[in-house]
């Protein structure tokens, strides 16, 4: 359940609830009771580069598995993967694809900021969060993608502006910047559509100029023909 004391609250599965949040906190309420009436026992603790007592207490207590997570190489993982679907939305154009990036980089940035502040702050500051960002713009080739993202970037653009109401971490990258590069390309698309028709429609025009000519050609090569035999009979 996504909720917060000044918004409405939301069901959200566990694969949705990442995406579909930009806390540095989420939690997942799990039933314990089962139908038999016994109690669902955790299956392993989670911890993030330390393992503190506590954890340690709990593991004995349950007899459960303590897994680690170091937050430096599970980060480079995740950039690695987040470079591929760079690389995989310049060659097939995808909305998303693109949605995945902007989600994957957010989420990162969200949780890195709960985890490693200052490891957060050097790789998602806002430089880099914008440049992500502008590298979708320049290599997106179809008016569609460019319109999904200024949904994407305007729901972003609420954040910003509503950073201080609720607790949710603010989009950080520099977001007219961003609109005004977004725009630029728009009209770079529709400058090179435009082109595109007239180019289209001259080529269509020669077409026809030549088949007007071939017509004219075995028109009068008919004519010649028919003279021709006249003088014959005469």
């Amino acid at each position: 359940m996504k909720s917060n004391s000044l918004r409405n609250s939301s069901y959200l599965s566990a694969d949705d609830l990442i995406n579909n949040t930009r806390s540095q906190h989420n939690e997942v309420v799990i039933n314990r009771n089962l139908v038999n009436g016994q109690k669902r026992q955790p299956d392993y603790i989670l911890c993030f580069d330390t393992i503190n007592n506590q954890s340690k207490k709990i593991s004995k207590q349950f007899g459960i598995p303590i897994v680690f997570v170091d937050v430096k190489k599970h980060l480079e993982i995740k950039m690695q993967e987040m470079e591929n679907l760079k690389q995989l939305f310049v060659s097939t154009q995808s909305i998303e694809t693109m949605k995945k990036i902007i989600n994957m980089q957010e989420t990162m940035r969200c949780g890195l900021i709960a985890n490693n502040e200052e490891l957060a702050q050097k790789i998602f500051n806002s430089d880099n969060i914008t440049s992500n960002i502008l590298f979708l713009i320049e290599n997106s080739k179809q008016l569609e993608i460019l319109n999904q993202l200024e949904i994407l970037l305007n729901n972003e653009k609420d954040r910003i502006i509503d950073k201080n109401n609720h607790s949710d971490v603010a989009f950080n990258g520099d977001i007219d910047f961003l609109f005004e590069q977004l725009n630029i390309k728009r009209q770079r698309l529709l400058d090179l559509n435009s082109l595109s028709e007239f180019k289209n429609a001259r080529e269509k025009q020669k077409q026809q100029d030549q088949v007007v000519r071939e017509q004219q050609l075995a028109r009068l090569t008919q004519e010649m023909i028919e003279i021709k035999e006249g003088h014959r009979l005469t």
